[in-house]
């Protein structure tokens, strides 16, 4: 997630804050580094510190691509910038990336949306006399992020299950399928 400030002249260096969505933020302490690509006259890279986190307006509407919106936490981050090169006024933009070593990967498509309620459709699989039956399941899931085509999931989920990206049919909980 790019984010991006106005550098502003502060009284130890330069300073910018940018707001970011709490659980990007959750990674981040004060004190710590960060890489900040400064545009001005010219492109620079240069070093940032953490100030200060705080909270920010407890939420905005992020607006999603098919019309969808969600409140989401903010956080302020307020970085300070020492670096000969700055005269104040340019743009800082800073990437923040959330690493989780326990989130899987689903298309987008497949994700549903109800009331603010995210769900995955599931496919259950029930031994009967005449062989296997494939059921519909209701699986709610955590989206932590997502791209035009991708989410990334943390809770719901197990890698290998079964999940319905597609159907020429309206689905709800409890249908047999075939597959």
């Amino acid at each position: 997630m790019d984010e991006i400030g106005l550098i502003s002249n502060g009284s130890l260096g330069f300073e910018f804050d940018f707001l970011a969505p709490a659980h990007m933020a959750a990674s981040l302490q004060s004190s710590e580094s960060l890489k900040v690509r400064v545009e001005g006259s010219q492109a620079l890279q240069v070093e940032g510190r953490i100030e200060q986190i705080q909270n920010a307006v407890s939420s905005y509407q992020a607006g999603g691509s098919n019309g969808t919106s969600a409140d989401v936490s903010m956080k302020r981050v307020q970085v300070t910038l020492n670096n000969e090169n700055l005269k104040g006024g340019e743009k800082a933009q800073v990437e923040l990336t959330k690493v989780t070593d326990d989130a899987i990967l689903v298309p987008k498509k497949a994700i549903r949306d109800d009331g603010g309620e995210k769900y995955v459709f599931g496919i259950e699989v029930k031994n009967g006399p005449l062989g296997n039956a494939f059921y519909i399941r209701k699986l709610p899931v955590t989206v932590i992020d997502s791209n035009e085509s991708v989410s990334a999931v943390t809770e719901g989920l197990f890698e290998q299950q079964k999940i319905v990206t597609e159907s020429s049919e309206p689905l709800q909980a409890g249908d047999k399928i075939r597959l």
